[in-house]
């Protein structure tokens, strides 16, 4: 883990929190959504026995749970198979590219928001919106990618380590013969 250092540990909290921002947005989404249908089909009764608000909510938050492990759960493993795979720990230019965008994009998003007199758009809030929405999950992906490539430094160096550890070891045998 050492010889790694901060370069490893960046990847990993990169890495994590690009899985917590994308599965913040996706998991929210998820529930609002699943919220609206059982508020719809559910409280109304239209599908039998109608149920309360809570239990609308507990259904909510169940797709909420299964959307963030399903959907950004197949990003980090898909990034993490290409990492392994390849072993390139260098990010590409496109996770590059998607991660800047969305820097620039919040950053404005925000900037914009100091100064109401410009009177924006909803043409450039939908922009923002977008950019920063469908960049967060391919930040989960790119991120993820780096990280699987980094671990397999990492075992290959544990690999290393153990084999320059049996091949320095001699290993005594000694046969006992008698009873114990």
């Amino acid at each position: 883990m050492r010889q790694f250092g901060v370069e490893f540990l960046f990847t990993l909290v990169t890495t994590a929190s690009s899985i917590v921002l994308a599965a913040m947005r996706t998991g929210f989404q998820f529930f609002l959504s699943a919220l609206a249908t059982a508020n719809r089909y559910l409280t109304t009764g239209i599908v039998g026995t109608a149920i309360d608000n809570n239990t609308a909510i507990v259904f909510a938050m169940i797709e909420m749970i299964a959307a963030v492990f399903g959907v950004e759960g197949l990003l980090l493993v898909a990034g993490l198979s290409k990492g392994r795979k390849t072993g390139i720990t260098t990010v590409p230019v496109a996770g590059i590219v998607i991660a800047g965008a969305i820097s620039v994009a919040a950053g404005l998003g925000q900037s914009f928001g100091l100064v109401p007199q410009l009177g924006l758009s909803t043409g450039i809030d939908v922009t923002i919106a977008m950019i920063t929405g469908l960049g967060a999950s391919a930040v989960v992906f790119f991120s993820a990618e780096a990280l699987g490539a980094t671990l397999n430094k990492y075992e290959e160096a544990l690999r290393q380590a153990d084999n320059d550890y049996r091949t320095a070891t001699p290993i005594m045998v000694c046969e006992y013969a008698g009873e114990l």
